[in-house]
């Protein structure tokens, strides 16, 4: 097992880049196709809208991010939306919430911003950068969080935010998506199909994966054993040792296209999404994944949220918002 210092050769840098910055610009959304979700408020949801990342609580509480500073924010599982004001123009890539009122939204630039009113009202707080973008936010209580982003910048705070510390990173590669089931123990997926992982708060990695040609976009860890982690060209891998081995699943798509994010309803049922309107499920906690029937969406999915009732909401480009009631069979 490697040491997280290990020096990382950037030749597949450029290509990265590419893939990583579909997230901020999504230039061909002009080009397809997208059913978008109707609502009330006409002025929330525009097709030109690209959403990234999306974040519903248990009482159907729920906030999208994306393009342009833009959050939109339901208070009944995605039925209705209205817009919230952000104070930024900067794209905003990730939203995470410990309740209904108290969450963190990162994005481009190193922007951070958080608010403790459910999103009335959103105050910036220092990320310690104004260069690296931030990818994604995990908080895993109302003090203790992480985010990370591109050039190895990975950040954690233990006051809630208002103060952010770097976590010791010296590889240049792009961290994409992180999560801990504790405050010691977390995995952060990123550039040429890396997987690290840290059981100390992140003071220390380790790569439990060998360097790939592709890259991990999307993590979701059910317990400290099980996780999955998706990726270029439909790659999708999971673990059952807790990232000790992480195994190639069944991917049953005809036309394998690259993932975004994965997230489970519950030990077994699971959803993955991706580019070109990707959009998979998993019966048996992510061993295996098929194609979900009859669905007409062909956008890029880049944001996820899935409760364990089976509620779940998806956004991505055009405008798009879907949920689902029933643990992903259907979807509108």
């Amino acid at each position: 097992m490697n040491l997280f210092k290990r020096s990382i050769v950037k030749k597949c840098l450029g290509c990265f880049i590419l893939m990583s910055f579909m997230l901020m610009g999504m230039m061909i959304h002009n080009m397809m196709t997208v059913h978008a979700a109707s609502s009330p408020d006409t002025s929330a949801i525009q097709f030109n809208d690209r959403f990234l990342d999306v974040y519903m609580t248990e009482s159907g509480k729920a906030w999208a991010v994306g393009h342009g500073g833009k959050i939109i924010y339901s208070d009944n599982f995605g039925k209705e939306w209205r817009l919230q004001n952000s104070g930024t123009k900067k794209g905003l890539f990730a939203v995470y919430f410990v309740s209904p009122t108290k969450g963190w939204i990162v994005g481009e630039l190193g922007t951070l911003i958080h608010t403790e009113d459910g999103g009335e009202n959103w105050k910036p707080q220092n990320s310690g950068t104004t260069e690296q973008h931030l990818m994604m936010v995990q908080f895993i209580s109302e003090n203790k969080g992480f985010a990370v982003g591109t050039r190895g910048m990975a950040i954690t705070t233990d006051d809630g935010g208002r103060h952010w510390s770097r976590i010791p990173f010296e590889d240049d590669v792009t961290l994409n998506d992180v999560t801990f089931i504790n405050e010691k123990q977390g995995w952060v997926a990123g550039e040429f199909d890396f997987m690290l992982y840290t059981e100390d708060g992140g003071e220390n990695w380790v790569y439990q994966t060998e360097k790939g040609i592709g890259n991990f976009f999307g993590v979701s860890f059910i317990d400290e054993n099980h996780g999955v982690a998706v990726g270029t060209e439909g790659n999708v891998r999971y673990t059952t040792n807790g990232g000790q081995e992480w195994k190639i699943a069944e991917n049953n798509q005809r036309n394998k296209k690259t993932l975004l994010k994965v997230a489970f309803f519950n030990e077994r049922q699971g959803i993955a999404a991706g580019l070109d309107g990707a959009l998979l499920f998993t019966k048996d906690g992510g061993v295996s994944w098929d194609p979900i029937p009859k669905v007409e969406y062909y956008t890029w999915f880049s944001g996820i949220s899935l409760l364990n009732n089976g509620r779940g909401l998806l956004v991505g480009a055009g405008g798009t918002v879907i949920g689902t009631d029933d643990f992903g069979a259907s979807w509108e």
